[in-house]
């Protein structure tokens, strides 16, 4: 079966794991879920950012095999740096209105207690970090790339990804069970080797930012190097084409099994983890990839996808906003916790972020700020 043109099935995920997203970020996200059901929404949606993150890097080296094109570093910073500058500046602003209307006046102040956090780390809004760790960790694409162009027998490349999928993914968890690895809201790394040597200090600026661009690295290698084996194999070899209904099974058992902790791999491996998000967003990449064969073409779908990334950009104010009215409104509305209020804040969430960032995406100005 040929390649389709454009893969349906990776737009609707894309859509999923922005919703997913949202559903992460409503009434009190990740540490709200206080029953079985919302614990399984939750969980359910801890594929996003992975799924993200493996889509990314896949399909950059999809257009190097199948086009020869590299990656330009350059356009890649100039693609996020618009949105991300744009939407750290309207978080943190919402952030100090919200702050003042509250009566708040020093929690206002201490929005931007860390410029070095929000300007790097993407401290005003706890999703953002994500920008620059895309980033960053596309600086390890460049190194296959070189590695390909090389006249290395294919063999001897081929053992190079694999080994650079062991080596980094070892190095992932190493860094996530010793402490090491970046800490959101803390906007730090390496804190398990700073409280060892006396001389190192997350006080230092450099040092600090030094630091967590490193971790952000290393936290994208196995992303990398399995994304490269991926597209790879399915350029030349039209792996996922030739076997549909075995390869969208099997990525769907895996999925379920990583997702659901069906096979406990975070309580039994060490840094765990690391190779459950890799499995959750690779098993998701590879069953959006195979049903795109057997998807047609949808206006609807390929508009989310094209929205994704800004919905996940926009998502957060847009929940802020719906829980600050609702409390102003009707206080106990969306009380208790529930799987049925995370969900009603996370479709608003999305549904408004989705009608924004399409409506912004049809003039060339806003459409570079907002996605």
């Amino acid at each position: 079966m040929n390649k389709p043109t454009r893969l349906t099935g990776v737009d609707l995920f894309r859509g999923l794991a922005a919703f997913g997203v949202t559903v992460l970020h409503s009434r009190g996200g990740t540490t709200g879920a206080p029953d079985l059901v919302s614990s399984w929404l939750i969980i359910s949606a801890s594929f996003a950012v992975p799924f993200f993150l493996a889509t990314s890097f896949y399909l950059s080296f999809n257009r190097f095999y199948s086009r020869g094109k590299l990656l330009n570093l350059g356009d890649r910073f100039q693609r996020l740096i618009i949105p991300y500058g744009f939407w750290s500046l309207i978080y943190v602003l919402s952030r100090i209105v919200k702050s003042l209307v509250l009566g708040n006046p020093q929690e206002a102040i201490g929005v931007i207690a860390d410029p070095i956090a929000i300007i790097f780390m993407g401290a005003s809004a706890v999703h953002l970090y994500f920008v620059p760790l895309l980033f960053f960790g596309s600086f390890s694409i460049k190194l296959i790339e070189f590695l390909e162009n090389q006249k290395n027998q294919p063999s001897q490349k081929n053992r190079f990804l694999v080994l650079g999928v062991i080596i980094s993914l070892i190095l992932d968890m190493t860094l996530r069970f010793t402490n090491n690895s970046f800490r959101l809201g803390a906007n730090v790394a390496f804190s398990g080797l700073t409280e060892q040597i006396s001389w190192l200090s997350n006080d230092q600026v450099i040092l600090r930012i030094f630091f967590v661009i490193i971790a952000w690295i290393i936290r994208c290698l196995p992303y990398v190097f399995i994304a490269a084996i991926v597209a790879k194999y399915d350029y030349y070899q039209n792996i996922i084409s030739r076997k549909i209904p075995l390869i969208a099974g099997c990525s769907f058992l895996i999925f379920c099994v990583s997702t659901f902790g069906f096979l406990p791999i975070n309580s039994m491996i060490p840094g765990g983890t690391s190779i459950t998000e890799i499995l959750q967003g690779y098993s998701s990449l590879i069953l959006a990839i195979a049903l795109s064969y057997l998807m047609k073409d949808n206006p609807i779908i390929q508009n989310l996808g094209a929205c994704s990334f800004g919905i996940y950009l926009a998502h957060h104010l847009s929940i802020e906003i719906f829980e600050f009215i609702v409390k102003k409104i009707s206080p106990g509305l969306l009380e208790p916790i529930s799987a049925t209020t995370i969900l009603i804040t996370a479709i608003f969430g999305f549904v408004t972020s989705w009608a924004i960032v399409n409506l912004c995406s049809r003039n060339q100005i806003t459409s570079r700020l907002v996605l």
